[in-house]
């Protein structure tokens, strides 16, 4: 069983603060964040047992960057908008439009075209996800784009996925 420790600012943006081997480490951590000064609601998380903790997942792999070090670590806190065992999605932090939503498998999985046979059940989560998270975006603005990038136009060899609408708020 794993634990995750999990924080909520005044805006209701959610950010995984760690993940924890056992309840007493994370309410341990819970306790030092509670006498600090950050005055936010924090609460803990059990994971399934049969799922892999997302630092488990990422310990075991050798090709990743910014998104596995960074982002599905927890190193960088993320608003996040919704995750399962097989992907996290967040908001983006300096987004290209008004509603901007980053979708990645937690799994590594380089691009779009690395994907293999064993990741159907993946790339279908991947799709629904999009799907839900791309209709609250046209329900709020009319519109949405779905995109992922390849090769030399992807700058993160992770696979993800930008779902965004709304007014463009800079150049990409």
């Amino acid at each position: 069983m794993n634990f995750e420790l999990w924080r909520q600012d005044d805006n209701g943006n959610r950010f995984l603060v760690g993940s924890y081997p056992d309840r007493p480490a994370a309410e341990g951590r819970l306790a030092q964040l509670a006498r600090s000064l950050h005055k936010q609601t924090y609460w803990i998380a059990e994971t399934r047992p049969d799922a892999p903790a997302t630092k488990e997942i990422i310990a075991n792999m050798t090709d990743c960057d910014f998104y596995c070090g960074q982002i599905l670590t927890g190193r960088l806190e993320v608003p996040v908008h919704c995750q399962n065992d097989l992907l996290f999605a967040f908001r983006h932090t300096n987004p290209i439009w008004e509603h901007h939503v980053v979708l990645l498998p937690k799994k590594h999985v380089a691009s779009l075209v690395d994907l293999g046979e064993e990741d159907n059940e993946l790339l279908l989560e991947l799709m629904r996800t999009a799907k839900r998270i791309a209709s609250e975006i046209m329900a709020q603005c009319g519109g949405a784009r779905v995109y992922t990038n390849l090769g030399e136009y992807q700058s993160s060899k992770h696979l993800h996925w930008h779902i965004g609408g709304g007014r463009q708020l800079r150049p990409y």
